[in-house]
């Protein structure tokens, strides 16, 4: 119990601090595990954290939770006495309890549809509510007890949920070489959803020499190189304390359990912190036809090793770009769920056209510029 004391009042500490944490706490209470229910006002003034404490039952194979001592604050833990547990003893042990950090627990099964607050302790309950419920669809929820996924994120606020994300396509013009049509991307349009006053953005290549995709792509990367940028800034300071915080540990002999511990979240941060960069059926096409451009500038800007390229059969799977301050990957929507058109995936996502990434009206006005700058290139011998 003075563990889990110890994970509720250092959310953000190392496996090893919180040991430190849960030492104090047990010296503070006079090195004893006996807490006696009359004693919990006097623990709470000791140790900081006030305890509720509840009876899990069985009656007819349903769990019910009663509540033996309410807490009077927010600052608390639950404590789940055992079964054994009855109200002549009425002091509890420290080895022999079980503790839940999620507050929600106790609300039992609830209706969490159409934000429905009903709750019940028994699950049979639910069925004369669904009944009453004027909705075609019900969604219920259980949280088991002591079924704890670790979380590799955790040093970040319980409430943070990063989303931000890029996505990209090109469009194309069709040039005969060696008896095959091959793709020759002459406009990227991209987009995000975490700044609002540049989210989106047209770029266009009036030069249709080896020039004018190098062009293209210097202004591809310069856009994503800044968009990664301002997306790190969304990302707490306690983030990128850690990252600087783990590698210097990493870099340092320490003990196998610390080095695992670091070694992860470390990982987890760092993949948070890279900008996602998404397109439909894009390792097949879009980033496969841009990828040796990319890759060239990328090593001439950033060193030969600023560059992980994963290749799928012939298409690329996942792209990496390390520019020494941020990272880029391009990544394929299709690799992660299952093969379909791109109106399913809009329609299963609830978009009304599956083609609002792409802005036409700019895309228009860019063939009008590119087909009055780019004629005299159109008439040259060996162009298209």
């Amino acid at each position: 119990m003075f563990v889990a004391l110890a994970k509720l009042q250092l959310p953000c500490g190392d496996p090893f601090e919180q040991d430190e944490q849960a030492m104090m706490l047990f010296e503070k209470w006079g090195e004893s595990n006996v807490i006696h229910i009359d004693e919990v006002s006097d623990f709470f003034e000791a140790c900081g954290t006030e305890l509720q404490l509840w009876k899990i039952s069985h009656v007819s194979d349903h769990p019910e939770a009663t509540k033996l001592c309410l807490a009077r604050t927010d600052n608390y833990l639950d404590v789940i006495v055992p079964e054994h547990w009855n109200s002549e003893t009425q002091a509890i042990s420290a080895h022999d309890v079980r503790v839940c950090y999620d507050k929600l627990f106790f609300r039992g099964f609830y209706c969490n549809r159409d934000k429905c607050s009903y709750s019940t302790r028994r699950r049979d309950n639910l069925e004369n509510h669904e009944e009453n419920h004027k909705t075609d669809r019900m969604e219920y929820k259980c949280i088991r007890f002591g079924a704890e996924t670790e979380n590799y994120l955790d040093i970040l606020p319980q409430s943070y949920n990063c989303n931000n994300v890029a996505v990209f396509d090109i469009e194309s013009l069709m040039q005969p070489l060696n008896g095959m049509q091959v793709h020759v991307p002459v406009m990227v349009a991209l987009l995000n959803n975490f700044i609002l006053q540049d989210e989106k953005s047209i770029i266009c290549r009036f030069d249709m020499t080896g020039e004018g995709m190098k062009q293209l792509v210097s202004e591809l990367l310069d856009k994503l190189v800044y968009w990664c940028e301002m997306h790190k800034s969304t990302i707490p300071r306690k983030a990128h304390t850690f990252v600087a915080k783990a590698k210097h540990l990493l870099s340092e002999k320490i003990s196998g359990a610390q080095k695992r511990w670091y070694k992860k979240r470390l990982l987890a941060l760092e993949d948070l912190l890279e900008l996602k960069v998404l397109g439909f059926n894009s390792m097949k096409y879009d980033t496969l036809a841009l990828s040796n451009a990319i890759i060239d500038i990328a090593m001439e800007r950033y060193g030969k090793d600023s560059v992980q390229c994963v290749k799928k059969g012939m298409g690329i799977f996942n792209l990496r770009i390390r520019t020494g301050t941020v990272d880029i990957a391009f990544r394929d929507v299709l690799s992660y769920i299952p093969k379909q058109s791109l109106d399913k995936f809009a329609a299963s996502w609830g978009v009304k056209t599956s083609k609002l990434v792409w802005p036409y009206q700019l895309y228009r006005n860019g063939i009008h510029i590119f087909s009055f700058y780019g004629y005299e290139y159109l008439r040259k011998p060996n162009i298209f």
